[in-house]
């Protein structure tokens, strides 16, 4: 699990923006997309079915998937928030 102190700590790999956690709501939305195959980097690779949490960049664009309290801080693992808005 990743704690605030630990939060307070990570940043966008790409932007260098602050990272916070996504709301219960977004998580579960986004965990359905993913269940569905519906999840997709920003490369536009499939996203994994299971995560925990998701990781949002301060400007809201783009967000890190949490996976066995590790976070995918990757550039090319990052998952456009807007797809939620797209698919639902």
């Amino acid at each position: 699990m990743i704690t605030n102190e630990i939060l307070t700590l990570l940043v966008c790999p790409e932007s260098r923006q602050p990272l916070r956690r996504a709301d219960a709501e977004t998580v579960a939305r986004f965990k359905g997309m993913a269940e569905d195959g519906l999840l997709y980097t920003i490369t536009g690779k499939g996203s994994p079915p299971e995560f925990d949490d998701i990781l949002v960049r301060e400007d809201g664009s783009v967000g890190y998937l949490v996976r066995g309290g590790i976070p995918m801080l990757l550039a090319d693992h990052g998952i456009s928030m807007a797809q939620s808005l797209q698919e639902g």
